[in-house]
């Protein structure tokens, strides 16, 4: 199945009674879903509105820490292996405790399935060589789907500032103000030329954006999201040209929603943007790399026109195109990847903090052009390097999220394969 806009429930009853293997890959605006199916029956599923209801269920009720249910996480997806029968396998769950917390796992995130209405679409199939799950810890949709809504423990929230035309007085009068307004924002901090100019509240920055943000900036980027476990990072283009206005937000804000507060509050004079001209077309160019076959970046582009090309970045900086559309030129696709990797890598530490969330240990990042969307994330195999995506800019940027996650699971070692 192509990108599409649909109804995802139905798109998955149908799979279902096709009795399909797969992931079914769901973009709403206000979220991002992926659901795992196995012969028709939904094995795993997750959802970015929600906050990992398995590790909940079973830190609530197994013999385990948070600290060794992270390092378990860790090692299964390096390995390649189910989180549950791990578990079981350890001796720290019993059968029916991995059922019930893979139920509240699936259902949380068909909760945001349900109520995101139609979201664009991608599902990847599967053949013999996708991971096999256990039978028994799979369930059938029709067991799932008739379950009325529950509220979740953790909702995204809203910002509460409005969208309205700035106060009078200059830039930093309106970051006072905006901090004041919104409790979602920890910080706000203006950069110019490579300098904090000034930061919200006062004292000293959290770490060395300002240097970074500048070549962020540099082009036609208007707009720069980071997110991680312990906190959001969303910088905005000033009207200039020559500098950024970087905040730190709750992890669960909508983005979506902010990303217009603060472009609306603190950048008003901005002109429209210009879209660039048609999708790349011709033939689709693939390579590959370590751990990164080529038949999966080849079905990433067969079934979703809307990304252009990938990219990888090593641990010593240096960027190489993975696959790519003939119009996309290879050595433009890595110059443009570098400095966005750059800067995911110094604003890391501010997103991920000490105590990562165990669903989701990595920093991701989005960057808004009118040439094309880049999304960004580290690998999650501990070698250093992070994958970039080109998309379509008239595409929304919950479908680059969702594609993004997708590959970064499919494409990192395994432990056996880092010891080669």
């Amino acid at each position: 199945m192509s990108e599409a806009r649909a109804d995802s429930l139905r798109t998955l009853e149908r799979l279902a009674r096709d009795a399909a293997t797969g992931e079914l890959v769901c973009a709403a605006p206000g979220a991002e879903v992926h659901v795992h199916l196995q012969s028709g029956r939904v094995a795993w599923a997750t959802s970015s509105a929600a906050r990992f209801a398995f590790g909940k269920y079973v830190l609530e009720r197994c013999d385990l820490d948070a600290h060794a249910l992270r390092e378990l996480v860790n090692e299964c997806r390096r390995d390649g292996k189910p989180l549950g029968e791990t578990l079981i396998a350890w001796g720290v769950a019993t059968p029916d405790a991995i059922r019930a917390a893979l139920r509240e796992q699936i259902l949380d995130a068909l909760d945001t399935l349900r109520s995101a209405g139609p979201a664009q679409t991608v599902f990847l199939q599967r053949g013999a060589g996708y991971r096999s799950y256990n039978p028994a810890f799979t369930f059938a949709l029709e067991e799932l789907v008739e379950r009325r809504r529950r509220p979740r423990a953790s909702e995204p929230r809203l910002p509460r500032a409005p969208s309205r035309p700035p106060p009078p007085g200059g830039l930093a009068a309106r970051l006072v103000e905006l901090a004041a307004e919104e409790p979602e924002i920890r910080w706000i901090e203006h950069h110019r030329d490579g300098a904090l100019m000034c930061r919200v509240p006062d004292g000293a920055p959290f770490g060395d954006l300002a240097t970074p943000a500048r070549a962020l900036f540099a082009e036609d980027v208007e707009y720069a999201v980071v997110r991680g476990p312990a906190q959001t990072l969303i910088g905005v283009a000033t009207p200039d040209g020559g500098g950024s206005v970087f905040c730190g937000v709750d992890p669960e804000v909508v983005l979506g929603a902010m990303v217009t507060v603060l472009r609306e509050r603190l950048v008003p004079e901005r002109a429209p943007r210009a879209r660039s001209g048609g999708a790349p077309t011709g033939a689709v160019h693939v390579a590959a790399d370590r751990g990164i076959a080529r038949v999966v970046l080849d079905e990433v582009l067969e079934r979703t026109p809307a990304v252009w090309g990938v990219a990888l970045v090593d641990r010593e900086g240096r960027a190489r195109w993975l696959a790519r559309r003939d119009a996309v030129a290879g050595p433009a696709l890595e110059a443009r990847v570098t400095p966005f990797s750059s800067f995911l890598r110094a604003a890391r530490a501010l997103t991920v903090g000490a105590g990562a969330d165990v669903a989701l240990p990595r920093a991701s990042m989005a960057a808004a052009s009118s040439s094309g969307w880049l999304f960004g994330g580290e690998l999650l195999d501990e070698t250093g390097r992070d994958l970039w995506l080109l998309v379509d800019p008239t595409t929304g940027q919950g479908l680059g999220w969702a594609i993004l996650e997708a590959l970064l699971r499919r494409t990192s070692l395994t432990a056996e394969e880092l010891r080669r």
